[in-house]
């Protein structure tokens, strides 16, 4: 009896064993499931949008913004739903052997094209020091993006060179497991979306009221605004995290943005009259300091009010440039889902020019010249 044969009785493995086809299964079916599962676990965990890769927080937002959703619901709907994907996945690579090389390949390759973008915006800002930030694959407690890189790469080539071995029994089992994994892959998606939401708490000292800035330099001390401007009033209590989409605020109220409503209290006295420019940094980010020295480090013609993101490294701050800006600083422990600096000019209030992008010189010249 020839080989061919021999592969041809019904019920015989296809081919000899292998050990290379072992390495298949157990890459297919085990250690990629395993790390795919490892990974939406843990951001199911953590359930902190901002532990999202840039590019994919990005294109959340863009869609978000096309849909006109609310950002802060969608974003979050959105992560659940990337790992209820995920945990999908994960049942369709173990129970279904012809098809698990192929979503293998699939989700790993979708994993190095999201770390080639990181790897590639991170450069962009800081160089090479810039590539070394964490991607949030696995949380806050993962690697570094370049390490996820080096495995997610080391895995997708061992998908590639290794098959899984296939039986004439697969077709028939397969179609007694259809139910199976729909039932474990909805169960995925139950725990997904049914996980409520972390508990917010209030970093110490911070109780959403009304407060003197602390940050430094020129302080308000407690002159503040009239009593008929919107800002006298206390800080609205925060919600646990917030997301926005600056362009959507041009043309409108500064204080009508929920953002803008944990600025600290009180503002200094004229920030609801006027031409002013808004900043939003962080204390230890270089493009920050860069834009601060460049544009305000002098003698100021507006006013500028700098707000401090406050979830950054104390031991990695780099000072404030700016000795005559106004400093405030967001209401400590929500988490802020945005990239840093924001430039914002306001007029009488309203919100004509903004720019979270600062790479871009000319939109900053634009809102620098605002009017």
């Amino acid at each position: 009896m020839s080989l061919a044969d021999h592969q041809s009785i019904p019920g015989v493995a296809l081919g000899p064993p292998h050990w290379s086809k072992v390495a298949g299964t157990v890459m297919c079916r085990v250690i990629v499931p395993a790390w795919v599962f490892a990974g939406a676990s843990f951001k199911l965990f953590e359930r902190d949008p901002q532990l999202l890769p840039p590019p994919v927080l990005d294109v959340v937002r863009q869609i978000g913004s096309a849909i006109g959703a609310d950002l802060p619901t969608f974003l979050m709907f959105s992560m659940r739903a990337m790992i209820a994907v995920e945990f999908a996945a994960v049942a369709v690579m173990v129970l279904f052997p012809r098809l698990s090389r192929l979503v293998a390949a699939s989700i790993l390759g979708l994993f190095l094209i999201v770390l080639s973008a990181v790897l590639f915006q991170g450069f962009q800002k800081g160089g090479w020091s810039g590539m070394m930030s964490d991607c949030g694959c696995f949380g806050s407690s993962g690697p570094p993006a370049p390490f996820m890189l080096l495995i997610d790469a080391v895995l997708f080539v061992g998908v590639l060179a290794f098959r899984v071995p296939m039986s004439a029994h697969w077709p028939r089992i397969e179609r007694k497991m259809i139910g199976i994994t729909a039932a474990v892959a909805v169960a995925g998606a139950v725990v997904a979306f049914a996980v409520p939401n972390r508990t917010f708490v209030l970093a110490e000292g911070e109780d959403g009221g009304t407060e003197a800035s602390t940050a430094g330099g020129t302080v308000s001390d407690g002159g503040g605004t009239s009593s008929t401007t919107p800002w006298s009033a206390p800080r609205p209590a925060p919600e646990p995290y917030y997301f926005t989409n600056f362009a959507d605020w041009v043309g409108k109220p500064l204080f009508s943005q929920p953002l803008a409503q944990q600025i600290s209290r009180p503002v200094p006295d004229g920030f609801d009259s006027g031409r002013w420019h808004l900043v939003l940094y962080r204390a230890d980010c270089e493009h920050c300091h860069a834009l601060l020295e460049e544009h305000f480090s002098g003698v100021l013609e507006t006013p500028v009010l700098a707000v401090e993101v406050p979830d950054t490294d104390p031991s990695a701050d780099l000072g404030m440039p700016c000795g005559e800006c106004d400093l405030a600083q967001f209401t400590k422990g929500p988490q802020y889902v945005l990239t840093t600096p924001v430039l914002l000019t306001v007029v009488d209030g309203q919100v004509v020019c903004a720019c979270d992008n600062v790479d871009d010189l000319a939109m900053v010249a634009e809102c620098l010249d605002a009017q």
